[in-house]
């Protein structure tokens, strides 16, 4: 996944399931990569320092020969679409709800919008549809 122009390659917890990976890529609409390491951290380290003392002249050669990537995951277009459609309907029903309290709000203010003494009983109607 590129963020800023970088590549993001997944390397930890859930980026050790292909399921989960993949669904990923297919809702964000990206591709990701998963690495054989799982100490990261630590080689990200070792190549900028790698870069510093002058053994490397860019993190492009230092990942040459530091990191071993073990599979891509390209997003799926229909699954993207799909994922779409159902944030969609979720962004419906919470713009519908927002600015709804929930129960308990109104005896905190610091959680509220409403001030102490101000809150209201709101009635809302949503309607969800199987698509």
């Amino acid at each position: 996944m590129k963020i800023a122009g970088l590549d993001i390659s997944r390397h930890r917890g859930g980026a050790r399931s292909a399921v989960w990976t993949q669904m990923k890529a297919d809702v964000l609409n990206v591709p990701f990569t998963t690495l054989a390491t799982a100490n990261v951290g630590t080689v990200g380290s070792a190549m900028l320092t790698g870069i510093a003392v002058g053994f490397f002249q860019n993190l492009d050669e230092a990942a040459a020969h530091m990191v071993e990537k073990t599979r891509d995951y390209l997003p799926d277009v229909e699954r993207h679409e799909k994922y779409m459609e159902v944030y969609r309907s979720c962004r419906k029903v919470y713009d519908a709800v927002r600015g709804v309290n929930v129960r308990g709000a109104c005896n905190n203010a610091a959680f509220s919008a409403v001030q102490p003494g101000e809150c209201k009983r709101y009635e809302v109607k949503v309607e969800i549809k199987k698509v």
